[in-house]
């Protein structure tokens, strides 16, 4: 014979099956009590303060992490001018570019807050203003110049300056001539100043300034085929800045700092693949190609003269195609990626 359940027992199996039946009860009078029997409103949830303060934070370092500076550069009768190197500096950070042939520019990622802006063209009068970043309409002013194009200006102290540009390719040759171009850093001052210069190396990589103008410049080296554009900039890290003085020796050596890429590419059936088109681009800079190139009889092909950084290939051959393909270059380095076959004929 079982023991018999103990009293507590069975008050508790009670309680257990009228607790349901109370929450309902109560569910139903707060319905009734509410305004056309619609269920009571609850308060609405609000994000906590600290979260909220946290995201206006983020977003404030957010917005204030870059900012972009646009404009026009214009002669004293509002003309565009094409060609002007564009110079944007706050603190010690710098960036520059060309005006197009409507005389516009931009220059992204910069650091908000204000800018010294400078504007050269060999032959006209530099223009220099303070701005306040982010500025999307600004106007800059190149009025004509007597001086000689590339000369200091009157007043300013001036010097030769002859240099070498050092090869950064595995067999130690240039191959080919580059621009060198002096930008300066200081603001403009248009009896004092240092002045835009540029000149052209020869295939040994030698140059020559007769009249430098004394005063502290930004180095850039450009390959020959991006004369008169503003990339890529080749030059070394510690080879980028220029103080022109009296005291300075009367030469320069500008070592560049790049790499190169050199591959085979084949088909499926492991041929040589002749003739196929090598696009090479910065990662995320589908604007900024370099001239492109085409693979040799033994299926080789080989971009020199690459700042460090990481690339897109893209390889084009009969019916195949292979895009995007990453590449990074280091430099002083020889990158030889191993390509996938290309299907040069789609099976029908």
């Amino acid at each position: 014979m079982g023991c018999p359940a103990p009293t507590w027992a069975n008050d508790l199996k009670h309680i257990f099956w009228i607790a349901p039946l109370l929450a309902g009860l109560l569910l139903a009078w707060a319905i009734a009590r509410s305004p056309a029997g619609q269920w009571p409103q609850m308060p609405a949830f609000t994000q906590p303060e600290v979260d909220s303060d946290l995201h206006g934070l983020t977003e404030k370092f957010a917005s204030r992490a870059s900012a972009s500076l646009a404009g026009q550069v214009v002669d004293t009768s509002g003309g565009p001018i094409a060609d002007a190197v564009v110079v944007a500096r706050s603190g010690e950070q710098a960036q520059w570019t060309r005006s197009d042939e409507q005389g516009r520019f931009v220059l992204h990622s910069l650091p908000p807050g204000k800018a010294q802006v400078s504007a050269w063209l060999l032959g006209k009068l530099p223009a220099g203003l303070e701005v306040q970043l982010p500025s999307q309409d600004l106007s800059v002013v190149l009025a004509e110049s007597e001086y000689q194009a590339g000369s200091a200006m009157p007043s300013s102290k001036s010097r030769a300056l002859t240099g070498r540009v050092e090869s950064c390719t595995r067999d130690g040759s240039l191959g080919a001539r580059h621009e060198v171009l002096l930008i300066p850093r200081a603001p403009v001052n248009e009896l004092q100043s240092a002045v835009l210069a540029t000149t052209m190396t020869s295939e040994a990589g030698e140059f020559q300034f007769d009249k430098l103008a004394l005063g502290s410049y930004q180095v850039v080296v450009l390959p020959e085929w991006a004369r008169g554009g503003s990339w890529p900039d080749l030059t070394a890290p510690a080879a980028q800045f220029l103080e022109c003085s009296e005291l300075e020796p009367s030469t320069l050596t500008i070592p560049l700092a790049c790499g190169s890429v050199l591959a085979s590419l084949a088909d499926e059936e492991g041929e040589p693949v002749e003739g196929a088109l090598i696009v090479i681009r910065p990662a995320g800079a589908p604007g900024k190609v370099w001239p492109t190139t085409s693979t040799g009889p033994d299926g080789r092909f080989e971009f020199r003269e690459l700042p460090a950084g990481k690339y897109e290939l893209d390889l084009r051959a009969g019916e195949g195609s292979i895009l995007a393909l990453p590449v990074e270059i280091f430099a002083g380095e020889v990158s030889q990626p191993d390509l996938p076959a290309i299907v040069v004929r789609k099976r029908s």
